[in-house]
């Protein structure tokens, strides 16, 4: 990923453009596994774009000292280009800059995002087990950054 990319972020501060919002809502819904919540209060969206068009995009809201990163998306095709991890970097700023105690976050052990997250330095907290439907399981990780 190139700096230029970085400049190429539009960003909304509370309430998040409803645009932007659903966009990066929709895509997770249709990709994650739920527990996706429908408020647009007090949450700040950053979004990706290439050639005018959202490539991905990160949900986050200041809590209890912490920024909490609710969603995280990137395209298919744009993945392991860079944008996930500038996108990372804007709500890390943004902690920072409000000098939080660090960013927080939750993902399972099927997303393939976790490698990032650790490498960036994101330390996993607490470890749960989770049901998907009857016969499928998987491990639910609370994440946390300290700044």
């Amino acid at each position: 990923m190139t700096v230029e990319m970085v400049t190429h972020f539009r960003s909304s501060i509370a309430p998040a453009s409803l645009e932007d919002y659903v966009w990066v809502r929709s895509k997770l819904q249709s990709y994650d596994l739920g527990g996706i919540s429908k408020t647009t209060a007090d949450v700040l969206v950053e979004v990706a774009l290439n050639e005018d068009k959202p490539t991905g995009g990160v949900v986050y809201c200041e809590r209890l000292g912490w920024i909490h990163i609710e969603s995280l998306w990137v395209e298919p095709f744009a993945r392991r280009t860079g944008i996930g991890n500038a996108l990372l970097e804007k709500a890390e700023s943004f902690a920072k800059a409000r000098q939080l105690l660090g960013v927080r976050l939750t993902t399972t052990s099927k997303h393939l995002a976790l490698g990032i997250y650790q490498k960036r330095g994101y330390r996993i907290d607490a470890r749960y087990p989770c049901r998907i439907g009857e016969n499928d399981s998987m491990i639910e990780m609370l994440l946390s950054l300290l700044l």
